[in-house]
Formats: C-alpha cells, structure tokens, sequence
C-alpha cells in the first residue's frame, strides 16, 4: 500500500526528483523508501506504508521499444489466475509477482484495456515510455481514490490531495459547486468533484491519460448493470453461491496477514469475522468494536461479544462515550478536505488502535444496499409468476417474513416534499449555484434507467458518497498506517448479489443468513437489522448557539457560503447541528474546517521539517 505520484513538467522541462520525494513522502507513508523513476519531463514515485512493500515495478520489454514502470496503490483480486493467464508477459517468477508486477504485465496484454480486466482495490500510475503516455486508473468502486492537478506548468496526478499541495499546484480555493452541494446534501455529488477548485477526482471505474500532444483525456472502463435476476433457487445452493463469494473476497484482501474487523453486532460484519477466522491462509484475527455505555441503550457489545465467542477470537472494546463534537479538530482528527461528519475523531483512534498491530482492517460497509430489496409490484412482469409466488410462500412460511408491497414508501414520499432549501445560503453562492435546480439535477443523475427489477439497490451502490467514505478512510486521510478493505464491494459478490430475487433471498438480508448458517450464532445470524436506537449527534453535549456564530463569524471566507446573520436570525437554536434545522451541520464543519485546516496542515509542515533537520 503506497502514496502514488506522477508528474509531467508541460514546458518540457525534465521532472525533479527532489520535489518527487517530497510529494510522495506524506504522513504515514516511509519517507526513507520512496521509489522514483524519471522519464525527462515525466517522473513516477511510490512510498509504502511502513513495513510494507512498496508498489512499484518497471520493465523493458524485449522488442517494445521503451521502458513501462507502474506506481500502485492497493491489491488485486484472484491473483493465481491473473499470474496464470499472464506468466508470458511477467519477467519475474509467477510464483513470486506482485501485484505491482501483475498490473505492468496486464497493460503488456491489453494495453488501456487492462484496467477493465483487472479487479481489486485499486489506483495506478504507469508511464508507457514508447507510446510516451501516462496511464492512470481506478478501481471499479473507487475504494482506492485518485486525484488529479494541473496548471500552465504541470500536470500531478496521486492518491494523496496532500501530495498535490506539496507539488505546488494545488491552492486552498473552494469549488463553488461542491460546497453547495456540501451544504445542501452533505456531499459532494459530482463524481469529479473536490471540495478543493483546483483538484479534479478521478471518478471510479475511469482511466486517465495524457501525452505532450493530446493532453489529459478520460473516460469510464465500466459501469454497474445488474445482473439478469437468476430463477428461484434451493436456499442451500443460494446460501453456499454466496459464503463462497464472500470467502474469496476476504481471502484476497487479507491473504495470510493478521486481521482486525470494525464489528458491530449485527450480521454484515460479524459474517466477515467468521470467514476471516476460516482463511486458506490462517492468521491472527481480532475484533474491533465500538460502543456507548452510558449513552442510549447500546445492545452491539453483547452480540459482538457473543459472535467472538462462537467464531473463537478476541473482541476488544472502543468505548464511545468520551467522544466530542468535532474533537481533535485543532489537532490530529482535522479531516483533510471540509467534510459533514462531526466524529472524525472515532474513526482516527480506531484506525490508530488497528495500525498498532500492523493488521488489515475490514469493513462491513456494502451489505446493506447490496442486499436491498425490491417491493413485491416491482417484481409483477420482471419475473416469472410462479417463481414470484414460490417466493413470497418461502418467505412467509420458513423465514416468517411479510412481503414488501411498497404502500408506505410511497405514502411518506407524497407526505414529505423535499425541503426548500436553505434560507441563509450566502449571495455570492446563489449567483452561481442555485439550489432549487441542482437538487433536480442531482435527482436526474441519480435515476436509475430501464427495467431494472432491484433498482434502489443499484442507485445506492453508485451513490457518490461511497467513494468519498473510502477516501476518508485511506492511509493519506486518517494519517495512520493502517489499510481499511471491503469484502462486499468485491466484483463477485456484488454481481451474485444483484442477480438475487427479493423474494425470499433480500428480504431481511435472507440470503446472508442463509450462507452464515453453521458460522454464527443463531442469536447474531438471526437478530433483526437493528439501527443504533439514538442519535449519536443528539446525544452529545452541543456547543451553545453563540459559540456556533462566533464560529461561523471568524471563518475566513465563509461569507462567500454563508450569510451568518440570516442563519443566526431564522434558525431555532435548538435544532443546529441537527436534521431539525438541514445544512447548519455543515455549514459549522465547512466554517471549522476553514478555521483549522491550515493551521493543522502547517504545523504537519513543520514536524516533517524539523524531523529531516
């Protein structure tokens, strides 16, 4: 796992590989390992997280007429069979290629083709020396993030935004359009969209490349269709489909390195823990969960406890309670780029305590869009009758479930209009984003076209807020060593996935149920979905209504975004911060961000100055 970097001087001056080394070694990646490789005005480089390798790998095939060198960041899925099909073009032993290796010899065999080839959690920087290109891709779901910067002098391309600052490319400007739609929606809705006007995100399932005469071009490689829906299956064949998909899934994100499971109580995570525990390649396994004790009523550290118990490994507790709004964001819990989450702190700690036993953590986010399901009249002309019928009885007489007919859904769309927006959005961001219009737009993009029978499922799973989590969560944003993977995010599963039926396999997450049978506890296996039962915003001690204004008044620049007035002037100050009063959550966090960000960023500046000193 590496920061990646490439470079290409557009006046045609060679690249420097000084400034290479200073813009890959960022916190917490080894500043003493880091690779670089310059083509003239074109340089490569790549550091790994400590104790890791570093993925990087370079080759002159015989007879091609120039060198290709690769800089990854991530892992590739199903390796023997990648290394298999590929063993002509490795110059290396198949038995010991790495995936930095495999990634040179899949463009060897399909050129720009290969992105759409390989699977995995992935971002890649490679340099074509006789073609004089530079090939940049993402993974399908954009786990892994890539961004690009250019000016009149340069063109940057990382896995690490703060790499595009160091490079000197990148100035701390706003993009109008990605703070509305923070302010509006939470998050950036725009695929290529940044909080930051000069830094382009390279979306999912997109290559880039450029040449000194075409320049940057960039298109997508795929696309996620569903499935056809598969006809009604015998439950153990659904059930034994799926744990297989799911263990291939864990087994090449983890191979034979120690794990540690963000776990909750509830099925998705605590079926990868099971599977984990039961790897081709044994290995330490932990649980890691994380829990309010004296807050609410907080029921996950009995059942986590429970499944640790039946899998056989330890569960360590993080407790939640001590936990502040916006803690530690003078400090080292600042998010890298303005964000609507007022808890970055857990999430830093719990990446820190993984790290500290030098494991890979897996995540259980994606089993609930994944297993969404479709109401009943959905499936009326998509599927056949008896399959439908065969089912709903499955449904309601082994699983003891009712269908879903959709009628409330759809009473509560027609009783909740979308709200207006925001009364106190600032003048100079009204005259060039209208809210009214962009909520609309956002809505047409979103659509989901065609007779597509689990519809809501796809929508979610290609939401944009999924590659921003995967983000927040990389080495280069929480600053820790530590790498977080998604089992369910696996090509795989998701496609095993989609081509279920609702009925029986979705409804209730039946199908998952069905494949941990004999792995989990029935108390866990068969423990309804169970949303935490507070609110962990509402229940922590909120900062008073004027230490909010003086807040939003000291931010510099917030009045491009905010008229702080009108908000202090028609909101109830009760209801800031929460859904009572939408946008005041992050309108605090963009004025906070605005506030620290720099000053965080440095005083990092400083220590990594100080530290060479």
């Amino acid at each position: 796992m590496s920061c990646v970097i490439a470079f290409a001087d557009l006046t045609g001056a060679p690249a420097e590989r000084g400034l290479l080394v200073r813009a890959a070694a960022v916190p917490p990646y080894d500043s003493d390992r880091v690779s670089v490789t310059l083509h003239e005005q074109v340089g490569l480089a790549a550091a790994p997280l400590p104790r890791r390798v570093t993925g990087f790998a370079s080759v002159a095939p015989q007879g091609y007429g120039g060198v290709i060198t690769v800089a990854l960041d991530g892992r590739l899925d199903d390796r023997g069979e990648l290394r298999r099909r590929l063993s002509s073009r490795l110059s290396v032993d198949p038995a010991t290629a790495s995936d930095a290796e495999l990634v040179l010899a899949a463009y060897l065999q399909w050129g720009l083709d290969a992105a759409a080839r390989l699977a995995g959690e992935f971002a890649w920087c490679l340099w074509d020396g006789r073609e004089r290109r530079l090939v940049c891709a993402r993974d399908h779901f954009g786990v892994r993030p890539l961004y690009y910067a250019w000016g009149p002098r340069a063109l940057v391309i990382s896995n690490a935004v703060a790499s595009l600052q160091r490079a000197g490319v990148v100035s701390d400007r706003l993009l109008d359009r990605a703070v509305g739609d923070l302010l509006l929606f939470g998050d950036p809705q725009e695929p290529a969209d940044t909080m930051l006007a000069d830094v382009r995100r390279l979306p999912a399932a997109h290559v880039l490349t450029w040449t000194a005469s075409s320049g940057v071009d960039v298109w997508a490689y795929w696309k996620l269709v569903p499935p056809s829906p598969q006809r009604a299956r015998d439950s153990r064949d659904v059930g034994a489909s799926l744990r297989d998909a799911l263990q291939r899934a864990v087994d090449d994100r983890v191979g034979g390195e120690a794990a540690t499971v963000l776990m909750s109580g509830g099925l998705d995570s605590t079926s990868l823990a099971a599977l984990a525990a039961r790897r081709a390649e044994p290995a330490p396994v932990r649980a890691l969960t994380s829990v309010h004790r004296t807050v609410g009523h907080d029921e996950e550290e009995r059942f986590a406890a429970l499944a640790a118990g039946a899998i056989g490994i330890p569960c360590d507790i993080h407790p939640l309670d001590g936990y502040e709004l916006f803690g530690r964001w003078d400090a080292d819990a600042c998010p890298v780029l303005p964000m609507a989450e007022p808890l970055t702190a857990v999430m830093a700690d719990l990446i820190a305590r993984v790290s500290e036993q030098d494991a890979v953590a897996l995540s259980g986010d994606g089993g609930d869009p994944l297993f969404l399901p479709a109401t009943l009249p959905r499936h009326v002309g998509r599927m056949p009758p008896m399959d439908i019928v065969r089912g709903v009885w499955r449904l309601g007489v082994r699983y003891r479930r009712a269908p879903l007919f959709g009628v409330r859904t759809a009473w509560r769309r027609l009783r909740s209009p979308d709200r207006p927006p925001p009364a106190w959005l600032a003048a100079p961001l009204g005259a060039v984003y209208d809210a009214g219009a962009r909520r609309q737009e956002v809505e047409a993009a979103t659509r989901v076209e065609g007779a597509v029978l689990r519809r809501e499922s796809v929508r979610q799973l290609r939401s944009p807020w999924w590659p921003s989590l995967f983000e927040s969560l990389h080495p280069a944003a929480t600053r820790r060593p530590a790498d977080v993977r998604y089992p369910f995010f696996d090509r795989r599963v998701v496609e095993l996935a989609l081509a279920l039926p609702s009925y029986p396999w979705c409804v209730g997450k039946t199908a998952l149920r069905e494949a941990m049978h004999g792995l989990l506890p029935d108390d866990v296996r068969l423990r309804p979905k169970a949303p935490l039962p507070f609110d962990p915003v509402a229940v922590r001690q909120r900062r008073s209504f004027d230490d909010i204004v003086r807040t939003l008044s000291a931010a510099p620049g917030i009045d491009r975004y905010v008229d702080v007035r009108r908000l202090a002037a028609t909101v109830a100050p009760g209801g800031l911060l929460l859904d009572a009063e939408p946008g005041t959550l992050a309108a605090f966090s963009l004025a906070l961000w605005l506030v620290q960000a720099p000053r965080v960023r440095a005083e990092g500046l400083s220590r990594v100055a100080a530290a060479r000193l």
